[in-house]
Parts: structure tokens; C-alpha cells; sequence
């Protein structure tokens, strides 16, 4: 875990310190989102699936951290969506969004390593995305004007 400067980051009991502008409260009551300037919620996002609040925690920590490092924006699900949203948005734990200039196929492959251990998703499956394997699903968006855009499968 990193040390930081009190005056930086508050020292609050149960807190996930990603870095010296990220923290979470381990509780996963409030919306977490890391956004790099540039990034928007539409276009084309990687989904992490599970159905824990735990399995998110595990999912910031190896996932996040990582994303944070290399400067892809994600969000996190909280405990409110985690334990009372319908079954297909509950699921989504962790979604990657994907720019433009984001190389998919090897993000896919980096998401496969840091995965490997991860076991949350095991009999889980969401219903509207396509299946790249694992706990990592691809979803589709929509464009500025609401035209239906298909994503492209990376694998």
C-alpha cells in the first residue's frame, strides 16, 4: 500500500488507497469512477463481472491499480447497485472504458493476466453483452445521436 501525506488523503478507517488523487471507502457506498481527461462513458467498454461486494474490492485493487497506472478511465459498482439493481446491472463490477486510442487486444490480454485468479464471476453470465471469456464481457453503446453501435470482438 502506498504512504501518503495526510493532508492529501484523508485517513479514514477501511480506505482502498489507489493513489495520491484515488481512494475508495471500503464500504462502496459513494459512486467510484477514475476518469482521465479526454474519456467519456459512451463507445465501447470491457466488463467485469461478479456479484460481491468483495469481489469488487478484489477487482479494484489488482484491476483498478493497474488501470490507474497505464491511464485508462473505469468505474466501480457500488454496494447499492451491487445489492439491489435488476440481475444484469448488478453483475457489471468493474467496467473498462475504451478510447480510441486504447490498444484492445492487448488490454484484453493484460486483463486475462490480471484475472487469473479471480473466481466471482464462476456461474454468472450477463445476458446482453458478448462473452470474451472469463469474467470479461464486451458491451455495446450507442452513439452521441442514439444510432446503435456494435462493438467489434477483440480476441
Amino acid at each position: 500500500m502506498l504512504t501518503l501525506n495526510p493532508a492529501i488523503v484523508p485517513q479514514i478507517e477501511n480506505t482502498i488507497v489507489l493513489s495520491p488523487e484515488y481512494y475508495v471507502d471500503r464500504t462502496f457506498c459513494n459512486f467510484s469512477s477514475f476518469m482521465p481527461q479526454g474519456y467519456t462513458y459512451s463507445g465501447e467498454k470491457f466488463t467485469i463481472i461478479g456479484d460481491t461486494v468483495d469481489s469488487a474490492i478484489w477487482l479494484l485493487e489488482k484491476v483498478g491499480l493497474f488501470m490507474l497506472r497505464i491511464g485508462v478511465g473505469f468505474k466501480v459498482a457500488t454496494r447499492r447497485q451491487i445489492e439491489t439493481q435488476n440481475a444484469e446491472q448488478r453483475l457489471k463490477l468493474l467496467t473498462v472504458y475504451l478510447s480510441p486510442t486504447v490498444d484492445k487486444t492487448l488490454l484484453l490480454d493484460d486483463l486475462n493476466y490480471l484475472l487469473r485468479e479471480y473466481n466471482g464471476h464462476k456461474g454468472l453470465s450477463l445476458q446482453y453483452s458478448t462473452h470474451l471469456g472469463g469474467a470479461i464481457y464486451q458491451r455495446n453503446d450507442t452513439t452521441p445521436d442514439g444510432a446503435y453501435t456494435p462493438a467489434q470482438k477483440y480476441c
